[in-house]
This record gives C-alpha cells, sequence and structure tokens, in this order.
C-alpha cells in the first residue's frame, strides 16, 4: 500500500502547477482587461504638454509679443477687460 503522507512520487507538484497556472491565466485576464478600460498608463511619445499661460500662445501673423500685449492678455484672462477692449488696445500698441 502507499503513503499518500509522502508525496514523494511528484504528486505534491502537480498541485502547486495548477496554482500556478490559474494565478497566471488570472494575471493576463486582469492585464487584458485594464488595458481596455484604459486603466494601464501608456508611454507618451514626445514631450509632455505643461500649463500654458495666455503669454506663451504665438501672436496672430508671426508678430512679437511685447510686454504690454501680455498685460493685455493677463487682464483680459482676469475679466478686467472684454474682447472688444483687448482688440482695439492691441491694435493701438501695433501702431506704435
Amino acid at each position: 500500500m502507499r503513503n499518500w503522507g509522502d508525496m514523494g512520487n511528484g504528486n505534491g507538484m502537480m498541485g502547486f502547477g495548477w496554482i500556478l497556472g490559474t494565478l497566471l491565466l488570472i494575471g493576463v485576464i486582469s492585464l487584458i482587461v485594464f488595458a481596455a478600460m484604459g486603466m494601464i498608463p501608456r508611454a507618451r511619445q514626445g514631450p509632455t504638454p505643461g500649463p500654458t499661460t495666455p503669454g506663451a500662445l504665438p501672436p496672430e501673423g508671426g508678430q512679437t509679443r511685447s510686454a504690454a500685449e501680455s498685460e493685455l492678455e493677463l487682464r483680459f484672462a482676469r475679466g478686467e477687460i472684454d474682447a472688444v477692449a483687448l482688440v482695439e488696445a492691441r491694435s493701438v500698441l501695433r501702431q506704435q
């Protein structure tokens, strides 16, 4: 009669294989589900965009922006002046 408590014939490794295989299968399925849901971050191509300020955007027509125009755009962004006043003040500055 066999001694079943001995496990010297490889039966113990068979149980470990089932556990390892099941865990591996669960891990692969989890990765597929998380990737499909977009929860795994992807590597970005190129530099990451930083915060932009109104003065960081290029001006219209390729002209260089002065400090006064930057201040006007900041005042517009804060709501101190409206769009009409911004356009008028910008045209006055560019005529000088």
